[in-house]
């Protein structure tokens, strides 16, 4: 989907009014105060979570709209849109599943302070927050979290389910493959390869290819263990 449909789809689109995020922890949270501000003078509003613990917002009762179900027991209602808050790749994946077996629909968020070119490429479930880049010819996959101040350059490609923290800079011809995670402030070289499941310390410099699996910290980044 390009950024141009995106943008309609998020905020405009008339065959979806409001909107539930799936996922009410810290990331939910952060999800919500994101939309809410972008969905002003709208008429569309937050309907609430959906989130397995019922009580995840107790202590902040009053702030957020309620936990209405549990992805076990949900069923999606024509018209709302699911933003998937949930900051678990596997389990965000797995979930994401489940309810769009269900018929729910999941729609992106882009911040409207965060800059996607027109020939970017951005998958369903994504969250792009504020300040954040996705530039020319880039591939954003299915339900990715790119927060706030990271970018991804020209021609690089961030797969299924990955979260790339703040102020993280993907260089151009970057390859991240699917459910990957790369720590704030943390950067990635042109051209290299990161295998699926990888973990990247923040601050890394990334210099070299990274393996499936792997985690890697330091300046240059440096292999310490393997994952699987």
């Amino acid at each position: 989907m390009r950024h141009g449909q995106l943008t309609v789809a998020i905020l405009h689109d008339a065959a979806h009014g409001d909107y539930l995020i799936v996922g009410a922890g810290g990331l939910g949270r952060e999800v919500a105060c994101n939309v809410e501000s972008a969905l002003a003078n709208t008429g569309r509003r937050i309907l609430g979570f959906v989130d397995s613990n019922a009580d995840a917002l107790r202590q902040f009762e009053h702030q957020y709209p309620p936990v209405v179900a549990s992805p076990a027991s949900f069923v999606p209602s024509p018209g709302t849109l699911l933003l998937m808050a949930i900051s678990d790749h596997a389990e965000k994946l797995k979930v994401a599943a489940q309810l769009e077996e269900r018929g729910g629909v999941f729609g992106s968020f882009v911040h409207p302070t965060a800059t996607v070119f027109r020939t970017a490429t951005i998958g369903r479930g994504c969250i792009l927050a504020r300040d954040s880049g996705v530039s020319a010819n880039a591939t954003i996959g299915n339900f990715v979290l790119l927060n706030g101040y990271a970018g991804v350059a020209h021609d690089a490609s961030v797969g299924d389910g990955s979260t790339i923290s703040s102020y993280v800079d993907i260089c151009g011809r970057v390859s991240i493959g699917d459910e990957v995670f790369v720590g704030s402030h943390a950067s990635i070289l042109p051209g290299i390869r990161v295998g699926a499941r990888a973990r990247i310390g923040a601050g890394s410099i990334v210099t070299r290819h990274v393996a499936v699996g792997a985690t890697v910290y330091a300046m240059p980044a440096k292999r310490l263990m393997h994952n699987e």
